[in-house]
């Protein structure tokens, strides 16, 4: 009996020591050449110290006593720090790991710093993990998320729904991962995505943009989202940006004008798109048609799926030969079918029903998992809101997350076919609905062969 106690009570001291909350003592930001602002490296320590408490298993210690320790050892000028005052602050705080954060600028360079990171072992002084200098922005929303993915590279873990930040001034639902300012045009850049053709019609091919469009009121100005499965919050009171747009930049009743290019949000200069106008342009409603239907090998193409929390549609492109994605499920696999609709035409469709309600969450990657496809031409349209007459906000359809992506009017079909629409269960490559509601839009561009 006393032999069975003990090791009951080996095995209760073992699990407890694997439940041990490993603490980081959070350093003073090195800056040698203190030419980054103090603002910028406060921001950054505490994003650090609250992304760190956030993730199970850790606790970030940012004491204002390890900031004596450090200005004692001139540690912010010269980042040199031994293995004896290492293991004294490891003391001192009662610290597993130390993180070590330096920063630093490009001359005649305001909107961007150089960023990197080391997490050292405060018992072997070993560094156990590190992150390449990264080019980042200053824009306080973007700053922060960079300051989180930063967090999950060091300690390994990958960014959750339930983690994310919803402040105000959040333009985007999901973390920034692998960004860049670019500051000729002074905007971000997804550096993942990988522009890949889609056929949408006989010799008609187009590369998808990197993101749905947002647009800022108050300027007058366009952007592409930095991810795909970026979306703003709409229950947000305070917005800076929107991504749910009426059907077009000039809303008219003349009918004569409704393939006017002036009804395209595509003319405007996406600022994160080239900056010039009419680079990009939004698809027909018998391009939708082409894409989802009559595609060659359409229907192993497409799927719901969920990206990090985030419900939507994958779309692959023509060519796709991505090894390693047998755990991706298409709509084929799924039991979509086709049916036809006499106003609408085909679409694709499950029956409804336990099985169809979990088609999202059958397709379900973490943000590292869908780099990999992304990099390989994956598209995403992601599903959360509509807002329906300027007044309503919805975010499920039937009781489904359901994503409503605006088309560009081509003569012959009705007015009201405006839009392409899916849900967990289906897809409609056109659809009718009021030009006085809002939706999503992402646009294309097209491929011009060289001759």
């Amino acid at each position: 009996m006393k032999k069975l106690l003990i090791i009951l009570l080996s095995a209760l001291s073992l699990t407890a020591m694997s439940q041990e909350v490993k603490k980081v003592a959070i350093l003073d930001v090195i800056d040698k050449n203190n030419d980054v602002d103090d603002g910028l490296k406060f921001m950054l320590r505490e994003n650090l110290s609250a992304a760190i408490s956030n993730t199970s298993g850790y606790e970030a210690f940012n004491r204002t006593d390890i900031s004596l320790i450090v200005e004692e050892l001139n540690f912010q000028r010269t980042g040199l720090v031994s293995d004896q005052q290492i293991r004294k602050i490891g003391e001192m705080t009662g610290t597993q790991y130390i993180l070590v954060t330096e920063v630093g600028k490009i001359k005649n360079d305001k909107n961007n710093i150089i960023l990197s990171a080391k997490l050292i072992d405060v018992v072997t002084s070993k560094i156990v993990n590190n992150t390449v200098p990264e080019y980042v922005s200053t824009d306080p929303t973007i700053f922060q998320h960079s300051c989180i993915d930063l967090a999950s590279k060091l300690l390994n873990f990958d960014i959750k729904p339930n983690d994310r930040l919803d402040s105000n001034t959040l333009s985007t639902k999901a973390y920034t991962n692998k960004i860049k300012e670019d500051s000729s045009m002074g905007n971000i850049i997804n550096k993942n995505f990988s522009k890949h053709p889609f056929s949408i019609g006989q010799d008609k091919r187009v590369y998808f943009s990197q993101g749905n469009l947002q647009y800022n009121p108050s300027t007058n100005t366009v952007r592409f989202a930095v991810h795909q499965y970026d979306y703003i919050n709409y229950m947000v009171t305070t917005k800076e940006w929107d991504d749910l747009l009426y059907w077009a930049p000039k809303n008219s009743s003349d009918k004569e004008e409704q393939d006017s290019p002036a009804f395209d949000w595509g003319q405007y200069p996406i600022v994160n798109g080239g900056n010039v106008p009419k680079l990009w342009r939004t698809l027909r409603p018998n391009e939708w048609e082409y894409l989802f239907i009559f595609r060659k090998n359409a229907l192993n193409l497409f799927a719901p799926a969920n990206i990090n929390g985030v419900n939507g549609l994958i779309i692959l492109p023509d060519e796709w030969n991505l090894q390693g994605s047998k755990r991706f499920k298409t709509a084929s696999q799924m039991g979509f079918k086709e049916y036809k609709n006499p106003l609408n035409g085909s679409y694709w469709a499950v029956d409804e029903g336990s099985s169809a309600s979990k088609n999202y969450k059958r397709n379900t990657f973490t943000i590292r998992e869908w780099e990999q496809l992304e990099k390989s031409g994956a598209i995403f349209l992601p599903a959360a809101y509509f807002i329906i007459l300027n007044t309503t906000i919805i975010q499920e359809d039937e009781g489904y997350p359901v994503g409503y992506y605006w088309s560009h009017h081509a003569r012959g079909y009705h007015r009201d076919d405006c839009l392409m629409d899916f849900k967990t269960f289906c897809v409609h490559p056109i659809l009718g609905r009021g030009l006085g509601d809002r939706a999503y839009v992402r646009l294309v561009q097209d491929i011009v062969d060289k001759k």
